[in-house]
């Protein structure tokens, strides 16, 4: 008896232990395939929200990029910008740099005197855009410059109006000449007169509209364009060998040989978008007008 009793503790013990480790396996999980635990859509859930929160917050900032009236070159197109050392180089990172829907021109071709070297500050919009062509000392990335009075070869604009007829009516002194009392050369006529201190000269090209206001007091006029007639025959030599890009409807150059403000702006029209080159040397303005090609 004593034998059996003894036998049963002992297998007793032995069952104990086996009892214990059923009870430590894990339970298993009896959701049906192909639909989510309530642990799994939890898990999913988070996920997607993240994955989502993210995309939003690239989606606004690529927006912010392109809307902001302050807008600056993104970091991805600022990250290809070494010190441009051709006039190419130059206008592929400007290109690079603006983020506009309005169709871009530039120029080819901008003048920069021996020593210097070419670079800009570049700015846009949805419906705008400006380049400033800078001087430098040396190579410099674009938009590391600011433009000055001092360092500004040429500025470019583009500017997308609602209608043709708004574009229209922002191109500023167009007019055309009927009476013309002045021999241009090349089979030009033009018309010349004075008053209140003022000289000018107006002619047409084409849809062109040209006009040269000139001061009559010498202590006010440029050094180097005195002589407001000779100033329109040298313009209208230049065009006989450099063409300028055709308006579709109608484009205007004005030049101011004042000293204390020498400007020339050259503005012509296509269909709904405005462009524009100014300079205070006129044949700076004609060098970059005459070079200005779609992008």
């Amino acid at each position: 008896m004593k034998t059996y009793f003894i036998l049963g503790i002992s297998l007793l013990l032995t069952l104990i232990p086996l009892a214990g480790c059923g009870h430590s396996e894990a339970p298993h999980n009896n959701t049906p395939s192909g639909v989510q635990s309530d642990d799994d859509q939890s898990s999913t859930s988070k996920n997607n929200t993240d994955s989502h929160g993210d995309h939003s917050k690239s989606s606004s900032s690529e927006q912010s990029d392109k809307t902001s009236p302050n807008h600056t070159p993104s970091a991805t197109q600022s990250s290809n910008n070494q010190a441009p050392t051709t006039t190419k180089e130059v206008i592929n990172q400007v290109n690079a740099a603006l983020s506009t829907q309005t169709p871009v021109f530039l120029p080819t071709h901008v003048p920069i005197s021996k020593g210097n070297s070419l670079t800009a500050a570049a700015h846009s919009e949805t419906w705008y855009y400006r380049v400033n062509f800078l001087k430098a000392d040396q190579p410099s990335a674009i938009n590391t410059l600011k433009p000055t009075g001092d360092n500004t070869i040429a500025t470019v604009t583009g500017t997308e109006y609602d209608s043709a007829a708004n574009a229209q009516s922002h191109i500023e002194n167009y007019t055309k000449v009927k009476e013309t009392n002045v021999d241009l050369g090349h089979g030009i006529k033009g018309e010349s007169d004075a008053g209140a201190g003022h000289f000018y000269v107006m002619w047409n090209e084409g849809r062109w509209c040209l006009r040269i206001d000139s001061p009559n007091d010498p202590n006010y006029q440029m050094k180097q364009y005195s002589d407001a007639k000779g100033l329109a025959k040298d313009v209208v030599s230049y065009l006989e060998d450099h063409m300028l890009n055709p308006p579709k409807d109608i484009g205007v150059i004005s030049i101011s040989t004042w000293n204390n403000a020498p400007k020339t702006t050259i503005q012509w029209q296509n269909h709904k978008v405005n462009y524009e080159v100014t300079a205070s040397d006129p044949f700076t303005a004609l060098n970059v007008a005459v070079s200005m090609k779609a992008q």
